[in-house]
């Protein structure tokens, strides 16, 4: 997405291209076009804000349906 909008910034990208690729973010869609990622020099993190409910009640549980087959695969006689 990065490379999307340096894209349109160096006028090589049209602003309706770049808003179809905002609409469409698939990664496909950037490699059909030869477009290829950003490089990551110069990019950091910061100032990261948390929601305190976080903290408070993470994320919820999340399990899949391989979980429940492991359970069923295992011989719990031991």
């Amino acid at each position: 997405m990065v490379s999307a909008i340096v894209e349109h910034a160096y006028g090589r990208l049209q602003r309706e291209r770049l808003i179809w690729f905002l609409n469409n973010p698939n990664p496909e869609n950037f490699h059909h076009f030869g477009m290829v990622a950003a490089p990551p020099q110069g990019l950091f993190l910061e100032d990261v804000v948390y929601d305190e409910r976080m903290f408070i009640n993470p994320v919820p549980y999340h399990y899949h349906s391989w979980d429940e087959m492991d359970k069923m695969l295992c011989d719990e006689s031991f």
